[in-house]
């Protein structure tokens, strides 16, 4: 059974990555995808998804008033696609998330969309919201740390661990120390048991 999937994180999460390789998952195993991005997103050419790395792949500009479904019809009848990608799903009208909606219940194939949730005010952007609404599973991509973070966790980690390996060496000393006091305990008693039958014997 299909489903609608909105996959959504904040600026510079790794989005569009993330649906280029999908992309290239579908295709290695010999499958079709439809990939698509709302017109209004032409920061690096219309029809373009670009992720911040620099990777690009073209797809489908949809525009304010463009129907996915009849898109998507047409193109299948081309080519069987497998699954539809949208990037920056955020900028999708109400029309257009219910035409996604339409591919995945009525014709049984599977749509990823990623995008951003709220705006600079954060509101939800009208993409955003009727994802909320319709999609079947909902998703947030985590942000990666930066390489300075994952450092001094790691630093944290170590710190961690020498002061368990301290603690761990102090608490053998203290056995060890134990032992020896144990030892000595042990010898003066029997030094003392070894005296005691001549005491006995000058008491008499």
């Amino acid at each position: 059974m299909a489903q609608l999937y909105y996959r959504y994180s904040t600026m510079n999460a790794g989005k569009s990555i993330d649906l280029i390789k999908v992309a290239y998952n579908y295709e290695e195993r010999g499958q079709n995808v439809m990939c698509l991005i709302p017109a209004v997103d032409d920061r690096y050419g219309v029809g373009v998804i670009t992720s911040r790395i620099g990777v690009q792949r073209e797809a489908t500009a949809v525009g304010d008033d463009t129907n996915i479904l009849e898109l998507f019809m047409k193109e299948n009848e081309r080519q069987h696609i497998d699954c539809v990608l949208v990037d920056e799903c955020q900028f999708l009208k109400k029309h257009h998330v219910q035409e996604l909606v339409e591919i995945v219940d009525s014709c049984n194939t599977p749509v990823i969309c990623y995008g951003l949730k709220n705006d600079f005010r954060n509101e939800l952007f009208e993409g955003s919201y009727y994802m909320l609404v319709y999609a079947d599973k909902i998703e947030e991509i985590k942000t990666e740390a930066p390489a300075e973070e994952i450092k001094e966790e790691v630093k944290a980690e170590e710190q961690i661990e020498e002061k368990a390996e301290e603690k761990v060496e102090a608490i053998e000393e203290i056995k060890e120390e134990l032992k020896a006091e144990k030892k000595v305990e042990e010898i003066a008693l029997e030094a003392v048991k070894k005296e005691a039958p001549a005491s006995e014997m000058l008491e008499k």
